[in-house]
């Protein structure tokens, strides 16, 4: 076959170079930082945590709810660091088990949009509360699927 005369932009080219591993893996790190750190915050300053979202002062009983919260929040984060990371290869498998793990934050945040939208409409969140904790929720969501799609998958 004769040499192509197309230029390396060429819609009937391969990319040049699709995203690295390291790319990904720098972005799916800075995700699970995020939710570490938040998870983290309302687990240790609950109240802090509360103020950041403009909801109103929690009673004693929602301190513990929104710590229970933090700590699974936290340990999704972690999970997904732990994953993500360097140590685990760059192989078929561990690819496979990253945009698993995406796939759970994804959900995970997707039931928080889902959530906070019954409250609005129930009355139990006024607007403002809804467009920072639904919006936060929905942005982590966003960003996770986006995360997902850029994990590929090659053949061993």
């Amino acid at each position: 076959m004769a040499p192509s005369d197309h230029a390396t932009a060429s819609p009937l080219l391969p990319p040049a170079a699709p995203k690295t591993a390291a790319a990904v893996n720098k972005f799916v790190a800075a995700l699970a930082g995020l939710k570490l750190a938040f998870g983290l915050g309302c687990l240790l300053a609950p109240r802090l945590a509360f103020a950041a979202l403009l909801l109103d002062p929690p009673a004693a009983q929602a301190v513990v709810v929104t710590q229970l919260y933090g700590g699974a929040v936290a340990a999704l984060g972690g999970l997904l660091w732990m994953v993500a990371a360097p140590r685990y290869g760059s192989g078929r498998s561990q690819r496979l088990l990253l945009k698993d793990t995406l796939a759970v934050h994804v959900a995970a945040d997707a039931v928080d949009v889902v959530s906070c939208g019954v409250g609005l409409a129930t009355g139990a969140l006024r607007m403002p509360v809804f467009g920072v904790v639904g919006g936060g929720c929905a942005v982590l969501a966003a960003l996770g699927a986006a995360a997902y799609r850029s994990v590929v998958v090659l053949e061993d």
